[in-house]
Formats: C-alpha cells, structure tokens, sequence
C-alpha cells in the first residue's frame, strides 16, 4: 500500500488550454506525458511532423526526448516523473 501511495505522489495531472493563434512551442524533456483532446481542433506537432488536428479522447503519449507542441485546444494532461533520472 505504501508503494502505491508513493506512486500517485509521483503523478502530476492538469489541464493546458490555448486559445486562438496560441501556439506552445516545441520542446522535449526526459518525463513521459500523456494528452487527451477535450475540444474540437486541438493541433498537435511531434518531431519534424507540422501541425495536425488531434481526434477527441483518443491519448497522445509523448515518450522521453520526443520534440512536441500544441496549439490552440484543450487538454487533459498527466506527467510520469517516475521517468525522470533521480526522481
């Protein structure tokens, strides 16, 4: 039980949103995150790819050291620090 309650401490959820002409420039980092699209239009870029529409509810893993962005949408969002080095 203890390990486990160690492990939602290590969880971190939000929500990013972005309005009109937003743009969260492309970034990479060594946590693991997952996206799920909230809204209609939701744009997402990974790696050298341009900008796509993301379909709704459907989860977007972002892997370590995986360059990605979003622009203007609503996300749900959920970070693993356990894939970070001394975490």
């Amino acid at each position: 039980m203890q390990q486990s309650q160690r492990y939602r401490s290590r969880l971190r959820r939000g929500f990013l949103g972005l309005g009109p002409d937003v743009e969260y420039a492309k970034h990479s980092h060594e946590a693991e995150e997952v996206y799920i699209a909230l809204i209609c239009g939701t744009l997402r870029a990974s790696g050298d790819k341009n900008w796509t529409i993301q379909p709704l509810g459907v989860p977007i893993r972002i892997t370590t050291r995986i360059r990605h962005g979003f622009a203007c949408g609503l996300c749900a969002w959920r970070l693993n620090r356990f894939a970070l080095r001394g975490a």
